[in-house]
């Protein structure tokens, strides 16, 4: 056959197939041609397993062009009990497993009941997107992983093509959950607190849909687990479900390890012990950090593991003999466990401080200390209108502190790191804390000795991130490149490479 035209089967063949993707394209008289092509060569060639494949995915191809519903059925059919035999033959054969699973996804997308095949949403992505469209995917992806960076212009990016192809095919868990992720930081990087909580809300709606659809897919479970633990649990309720998301996907790949890296494994276990705390499931908190640090050596695990279990060691009695000046210490040092997740602490600490500030109300480091413990307090809170209200008075009392005081470092750190950690959306104090910390960032570099080195650099790393959230990527390139030169640390670059894409 092939012979007598003077040219190769090799050739031959890649002719057929590529008239086959014309007729994809909806090339009629290509897949006609095609599909006469394969039945000649199987004809010749009965045991060319992967031309029978192709044989029947031009047959099937055929029902596009065929008005009858009844003959088109019967192509598709056809085409489809084709493949299905040579697969049979040929099991191991990724192309024809690709053929089979493509036509397949195609005849179940058309309401032809057939019987459920495992393929996964990112398989079924990787069997029907063309070339343009699978490098087009991971170009989406790779702007998710910078607006969950910080990058504020990536996340409508991402969702444009995400929303497109979820249209195109709205049956995908995957990539309705990528979309669900990229509008929740649409709503996080807006400034209209309707949008912000609107977003969440459709993305948590969206998210359990697809995780529903398929709830053993790990990619799908992690974005689900990321999301929700990233939310405030005062206003969304979500650390439960990060908690189980989390949980499963530890068991996962405790099972088998090759799911995802072992960084990845890592960081889920860290996720997990910071849900426990909040959750105020100590012990296991403590448990896992334990673990933690028994798998990675490394010490910030067993100071976690540490401060999880650390009691608060007030003595209200002691307390009572204090003068102020101790008691302010006292207070100080509940205001760092606070800080670090110690709940108890927090309690006393706002008590004790609110206390020493009703004694000496315009002492501006007792004032700057019970504001900042006020807001932390409103973390923990179950009730959203009491926590809107604790930080704004918190807020309230440093920004007076400050006013007072104002060339203070101790109260610049608070009212920076405060602001810092509130919601944009809601409180619009991302510029005050770039303020504050540019105000630390000159005074270490004046006197050394107001900070410690290790807080120099984190307050550098933060002020690039806020650039970041601002979407003014030169100016968080320039702080990261001084705090990489500085520090010498090579961690920082990752946080450069960022600005670069």
């Amino acid at each position: 056959m092939a012979h007598e035209k003077g040219i190769t089967l090799e050739d031959y063949f890649a002719e057929a197939a590529n008239l086959y993707k014309l007729g994809l394209e909806g090339d009629k008289e290509a897949a006609l041609e095609a599909c006469n092509k394969f039945n000649k060569m199987c004809a010749f060639y009965s045991k060319h397993y992967l031309a029978r494949a192709y044989l029947g995915s031009a047959t099937a191809l055929l029902r596009r062009y065929e008005d009858n519903p009844r003959n088109s059925a019967k192509l598709a059919i056809n085409g489809l009990k084709l493949i299905e035999k040579v697969l049979s033959k040929d099991p191991e054969n990724n192309e024809i497993r690709r053929l089979h699973s493509f036509l397949y996804l195609e005849l179940k997308e058309e309401g032809y009941d057939l019987p459920d095949l495992d393929i996964s949403p990112g398989e079924e992505l990787e069997i029907i997107l063309s070339d343009e469209s699978k490098k087009q995917l991971e170009e989406a992806k790779e702007l998710h992983r910078q607006a969950l960076a910080g990058n504020k212009n990536a996340a409508p990016k991402a969702f444009a093509f995400f929303d497109k192809i979820y249209k195109e095919k709205p049956n995908n868990p995957l990539i309705l959950a990528y979309r669900a992720d990229c509008l929740s930081m649409m709503g996080r990087d807006s400034t209209d607190s309707s949008l912000m909580f609107g977003n969440v809300i459709k993305a948590m709606i969206e998210f359990d849909k697809a995780v529903n659809s398929s709830p053993d897919d790990i990619e799908i479970r992690l974005l689900r687990a990321n999301f929700s633990y990233r939310l405030p649990e005062g206003f969304f309720r979500r650390s439960a479900t990060a908690m189980a998301d989390f949980e499963y996907l530890i068991q996962r790949y405790e099972q088998d390890n090759s799911i995802f890296s072992n960084e990845t494994y890592l960081r889920i276990m860290e996720n997990l012990a910071g849900v426990y705390e909040r959750l105020e499931i100590d012990e296991e908190a403590q448990l896992l950090w334990n673990r933690l640090f028994s798998l990675t050596g490394d010490p910030k695990y067993q100071a976690l593991a540490n401060k999880s279990g650390e009691e608060t060691h007030f003595d209200p009695e002691k307390a009572r003999s204090m003068t102020w000046q101790q008691a302010l210490q006292e207070g100080i040092r509940l205001h760092g466990l606070a800080v670090a997740g110690n709940k108890k602490a927090g309690k006393i600490a706002e008590a004790l401080l609110e206390g020493l500030h009703k004694q000496k109300p315009r002492d501006p480091i007792a004032q700057g200390y019970y504001g900042s413990i006020m807001a932390l307090a409103a973390r923990d809170s179950g009730n959203p209108s009491v926590m809107f209200s604790k930080v704004i008075k918190g807020l309230n009392l440093i920004k007076e502190a400050v006013a007072r005081d104002n060339n203070n470092p101790r109260l610049r750190i608070l009212r920076g790191y405060v602001a810092y950690h509130l919601p944009e959306a809601f409180f619009h104090m991302g510029s005050m804390a770039a303020d504050d910390f540019k105000f630390l960032i000159q005074a270490y570099e004046n006197d050394k000795s107001i900070l410690s080195r290790e807080l120099y650099f984190k307050i550098l790393c933060d002020l690039g991130t806020l650039y970041r959230r601002f979407g003014d990527t030169r100016k968080a390139q320039k702080v990261w490149s001084k705090l990489l030169k500085e520090s010498g640390d090579p961690k920082y670059k990752a946080l450069l490479d960022t600005c670069k894409k």
